[in-house]
Order: structure tokens, then sequence, then C-alpha cells
């Protein structure tokens, strides 16, 4: 398995951006796996990939296969633990009164699943 840095955007950081490789080992059924240790790698936006690598597996040489790299997928890595950093009312007093909406603003984007954000 291969990863490199993203940019947030999703395009690969620098033109030759190097793939750092983790090898994969077989579970002994024909299916391969990896420990990827992601405390290793800082915050941030990957691209993922499986490469095969016939070295050394009995193929003749100079045969390869046409696609021997998966298409990339996008991970990100994020350990941090988003805090609250102010909580105010619409009406900007420090007492929530009847018809107050509460906003909260925290340390970084937070999405909120199966329901409505803001």
């Amino acid at each position: 398995m291969q990863t490199r840095p993203e940019s947030s955007d999703g395009v690969a950081l620098g033109v030759e951006a190097a793939w750092e490789s983790t090898p994969m080992s077989t579970t002994g059924s024909g299916l391969y796996a990896v420990n990827l240790n992601v405390a290793l790698l800082p915050d941030g936006v990957y691209s993922v990939r499986t490469v095969l690598d016939c070295a050394g597996s009995g193929r003749p040489a100079g045969e390869f296969y046409t696609s021997p790299a998966t298409v990339p997928k996008r991970v990100v890595v994020d350990r941090e633990i988003p805090f609250l950093l102010k909580a105010q009312t619409t009406s900007g007093s420090d007492v929530y009164g009847l018809g107050d909406l509460i906003i909260l603003t925290f340390s970084e984007p937070v999405v909120c699943k199966g329901g409505s954000h803001h």
C-alpha cells in the first residue's frame, strides 16, 4: 500500500510527490492486509492506493500488468478533537432569552451527521 500527502483541495502536493510504501501481508486465503499506523502520519489529507509488485513471483522478465496501481482514494487523518472557543446568542447578550439561537464556535469545522448544521 502507498500513501502520499495532498493539499486540502485534493491535489497531490508537488509535481513529483513521492509515494511512501507500507508492505502488505497475505492472510492465507488470497487476501492481503496492511496495518497502517496513522499515529506516524501528521494530521492532513492523503492519497492511498495499492500497488502490485510481482518481484520474485516467477513472472517472465519484461511482462507487466497494465494497471499495477489502484485509483487513489482520499483519506483524512484527524486525531485532534475540536474544542469550543465561544458560545453566544443571536441577541449578543450573555443571557440566553426566549427565542435566542445559541451560536457555538469551535476550533475547527464540525460536520454533524443525521441533522442540520450551520
